[in-house]
């Protein structure tokens, strides 16, 4: 049975971590992975094999900085695997001030001789044409598969013969288990938003959540403020929410996702509405046949919104301003979308995978 080396994003994000939960239980095959300890993965997944040694993490990790090498770590488990998986979403992403050597640091695990697949992702923001022929001639070109996850980052590269779209890997998800009880209840998906924007828009976004949060609360439903990823300051933001919030506290909660995929999608699953500021939020929410209202941060979910022809409300964290429970009628509030197309096509993420494995 063939070995595969698994590269992912592991910093315990819900979104990242469906993906591995979902790679898990289609396969039999042993993965090997490499990430810090202190995130807890070890024995999470039975067949993802993790290392456990925080010193030798920690040493290597030193000596790439100083050596100016990537995936040093990882190279031992590389060389005895036959397939690399890269799945993830923004894993494509041109980096202003990287220079070229930089860029090639970054991408060199594609440089292993291994044969490797690319599943999941979206490209882009890049910022000049000569990033996107570089992925395309270097990486694109020579690997087993590309699968994106959306129309916009396929139809930069649909001139590829390796490069192919399908609905993305959430939506493959088996959901038969969770306990949708559908309680008059909002879940929020909040992010930080000042590693990512001015700290003008970052406060207006929190003033704008703390409005949303007051108009369902006067309408009687119940909060829950969600973090998905703590080391992307979610839990941080809503910390701060909640001492700035004008309400009594027994209409809010909290959960702060800590590895548990089944628990946090039961707390999805009590929902009536999700407002959502992450990517997945949104999947899981129309996964999950839920109403959403999608505050975005980039493109990447406004493509997706586009591919499954999404058609209500949609605000926009980059034009805070504009954000308005106003702008938030009856229909907002019933508005689903029918996703039984995508739950289909995203099994074919994994079409190409399937023959490697086999």
């Amino acid at each position: 049975m063939k070995k595969v080396f698994l590269k992912a994003y592991y910093k315990n994000n819900l979104g990242d971590d469906l993906f591995l939960h979902i790679v898990s239980n289609r396969y039999k095959n042993k993965f090997y992975a490499i990430c810090s300890p202190k995130y807890g993965y070890p024995n999470r997944f039975n067949n993802i094999s993790f290392n456990k040694s925080f010193l030798r993490y920690y040493i290597y990790r030193t000596l790439e900085k100083i050596m100016k090498k990537n995936w040093i770590l990882e190279s031992k488990n590389i060389s005895k695997s036959d397939i690399i998986l890269s799945i993830g979403g923004s894993i494509f992403i041109e980096e202003k001030n990287n220079s070229m050597e930089e860029m090639k640091r970054k991408y060199s695990i594609y440089k292993k001789n291994i044969p490797y697949c690319i599943l999941g992702a979206n490209f882009g923001p890049f910022y000049n044409d000569f990033y996107k022929e570089y992925i395309d001639n270097e990486i694109f070109n020579k690997a087993e598969d590309v699968c994106f996850r959306d129309s916009y980052s396929y139809d930069l590269f649909k001139q590829n013969p390796k490069v192919r779209q399908a609905a993305d890997i959430v939506f493959s998800l088996d959901t038969s288990h969770v306990n949708l009880t559908n309680s008059n209840r909002v879940v929020f998906s909040i992010i930080e938003c000042r590693n990512r924007f001015s700290n003008e828009i970052a406060k207006m976004y929190e003033d704008k959540m703390i409005e949303l949060i007051n108009y369902f609360i006067k309408l009687g439903y119940n909060i829950t403020l969600m973090s998905f990823c703590k080391a992307e300051g979610d839990e941080d933001a809503i910390n701060r929410i909640l001492k700035r919030i004008n309400s009594k506290t027994d209409n809010i909660d909290k959960y702060f996702y800590n590895g548990n995929v089944d628990e946090a999608l039961n707390v999805l699953g009590k929902s009536k509405i999700i407002v959502g500021s992450r990517f997945h939020a949104m999947v899981l929410g129309m996964l999950l046949e839920k109403s959403i209202i999608p505050i975005i941060y980039s493109d990447k979910t406004l493509n997706l919104l586009d591919d499954v022809g999404y058609n209500s409300i949609v605000f926009d964290i980059r034009k805070a301003e504009l954000i308005s429970p106003l702008k938030i009628d009856s229909k907002a509030l019933d508005y689903r979308v029918d996703v039984s197309k995508q739950k289909k096509d995203a099994i074919n993420q994994f079409k190409i995978l399937d023959e490697l494995l086999k």
